[in-house]
């Protein structure tokens, strides 16, 4: 397992992180802890050394999380429904990666052993899932931009109108 932030550049983090890795079974010797990366190509390569990226709860990922599926990298994530957890539920679900996305922490913890257990399946996703990001709607520039001008122009048509205008 691979685990990656700033935070990690603290020897005490480092430690703390690996005796709870310990507490729960696993060895530290499996677990790979990263900090600060120098450089960002450095950092997006990274990713081609992993099979999973295991989505964050309760604050989901956003950048991370375009970052792993645009090197495609397939992420897993919980949607609780709270703003702060549908990011990526959101982000792969535009994609087209909705099977992706657990309902609850049982299902979470499911669909990460599976998903962990089938290393070739793994393999297979990956040779497609890059092309597939870059053609769903999350790469869609023009097509977002057209959707946002109609919204915008029925919002001042609106206003126009005194349709929720509250301005009295």
């Amino acid at each position: 397992m691979l685990l990656k932030t700033k935070a990690l550049e603290s020897e005490g983090i480092r430690r703390r992180t690996l005796e709870r890795f310990a507490a729960q079974g696993i060895d530290p010797s499996r677990i790979e802890l990263i900090g600060h990366t120098a450089t960002r190509g450095g950092h997006l390569q990274l990713y081609g050394r992993i099979h999973l990226a295991l989505d964050p709860w309760p604050y989901s990922g956003t950048t991370t999380t375009m970052e792993a599926l645009s090197m495609g990298v397939p992420v897993l994530t919980l949607d609780e429904g709270r703003f702060i957890s549908r990011v990526s539920a959101s982000l792969l679900h535009t994609a087209g990666l909705s099977e992706w996305i657990a309902a609850d922490e049982a299902a979470y913890v499911e669909k990460a052993v599976a998903a962990g257990s089938d290393r070739s399946g793994l393999i297979d996703l990956r040779e497609g899932l890059r092309q597939q990001v870059l053609q769903s709607p999350l790469y869609d520039a023009a097509s977002f931009a057209t959707d946002f001008e109609a919204v915008m122009r029925r919002i001042w048509r609106d206003w126009c109108a005194g349709v929720g205008n509250n301005a009295d």
